[in-house]
């Protein structure tokens, strides 16, 4: 399919002024000690469904016996790994049982789930004087057969999908958010699933090497996989400076590898440094914003801004008709990304018209015209 558009020039009016009531919900600021509802709403409901709790837990009971049948390769024996992975999940749960507590709703952040297993075992490990390195290499073969297999479950959840695109999965009500219902959306749930089950047989292939090795495999790995499809999210997440929340921790975890390690895990987090600076300073689209603004803007007819953005929405008959002004100006490449996003999510068949004014960008959309 053709990713081209039509541009031309206009000589419409500016946006009126819009009200402050006008604003959409994805612009006004959240408790820092809560998540926004919908998050909270829609990750209690990815939890719930029986093929994401398959998944889940289909992924950590693979994880465990396959890490088992390299066990004595990695010097330890099964049933001292045994024990060692059950109070990993132990770990897990009651980190789990917390976040309930605290928040009210039942949530599943791998990461932070991740971080606490792996920390806490390596400390009463060396505390108990048993070998840290080489549960750690079982621990990160565990982890990435228990998370690629539970990426199936998130994209049968709906949970943490991509933004809008050419190609990609189409979710029906409950499975997310409103304002991405019907919209095509890159299956990132997919990707990543496949990039860690690769990750997970090469980190097997490495257990029986110098111990620690397998591990800091899987660890650099998971977080430059992790924070490259990042970028590629559409869904609500927590950001702080231009990075979601799991950027950074990636980010930290490279940083701390490279400084354990030295040698060629230095360059990949140095890298990992000018790609974060580079992204705080160009700042962030907030695609949950916008595919929020638009929908409020198509359910109400009014003007809507999200991150100086204002946008608006009218019909002339068979035509969708966009307005777009930001301050400052929108620039013609902006504004064309911004017409093949609105494009991918609410009509991925049909062709835009893209018509460049001194202030203003107007997107007219013809049904029945496939792009």
């Amino acid at each position: 399919m053709n990713d081209t558009c039509s541009v031309g020039r206009g000589s419409f009016a500016p946006h009126p002024p819009p009200a402050q009531d006008d604003r959409t919900e994805a612009t006004r600021p959240s408790s820092a000690k809560t998540l926004p509802l919908s998050l909270q709403t829609l990750s209690s409901r990815a939890t719930k469904r029986p093929s994401y709790r398959a998944c889940v837990l289909g992924g950590v009971s693979a994880g465990i016996v396959i890490a088992t049948l390299f066990a004595r390769t990695a010097g330890l024996t099964p049933g001292l790994w045994i024990a060692i992975a059950s109070f990993a999940v132990a770990i897990a749960l009651f980190l789990a049982a917390i976040t309930k507590v605290v928040f009210g709703v039942e949530q599943f952040s791998f990461l932070h789930y991740q971080i606490a297993a792996l920390t806490s075992t390596g400390a009463l490990l060396a505390v108990m004087h048993v070998p840290v390195l080489p549960a750690l290499d079982l621990l990160a073969l565990t982890l990435a057969v228990a998370q690629g297999i539970g990426r199936i479950g998130c994209a049968s959840a709906g949970c943490c999908h991509g933004r809008p695109f050419r190609f990609g999965v189409r979710y029906g009500e409950g499975r997310v958010a409103q304002h991405w219902v019907g919209a095509r959306l890159l299956p990132v749930q997919g990707i990543e699933s496949c990039a860690l089950l690769l990750l997970a047989t090469a980190t097997a292939l490495t257990i029986g090497r110098d111990s620690g090795t397998a591990f800091v495999l899987y660890a650099l790995t998971s977080a430059v996989t992790r924070f490259v499809l990042e970028l590629l999210r559409g869904d609500a997440r927590r950001q702080f400076s231009g990075l979601s929340e799991a950027q950074w921790i990636c980010l930290i975890t490279a940083i701390a590898i490279a400084t354990w390690q030295r040698g060629a895990t230095v360059i990949v987090a140095a890298l990992l440094l000018v790609a974060t600076i580079v992204l705080v300073r160009a700042g962030r689209t907030n695609f949950d914003a916008i595919a929020r603004a638009v929908f409020a803007a198509r359910s109400s007819g009014r003007v809507h801004i999200v991150a100086k953005l204002h946008l608006s929405h009218g019909r002339v008959g068979h035509r969708d008709h966009y307005t777009l002004s930001s301050s400052p100006d929108l620039t013609p490449r902006r504004a064309r990304s911004l017409a093949k996003f609105i494009r991918d999510l609410a009509h991925p068949d049909e062709r835009f018209v893209l018509l460049t004014g001194d202030r203003v960008h107007h997107v007219v959309f013809s049904q029945g015209e496939p792009s």
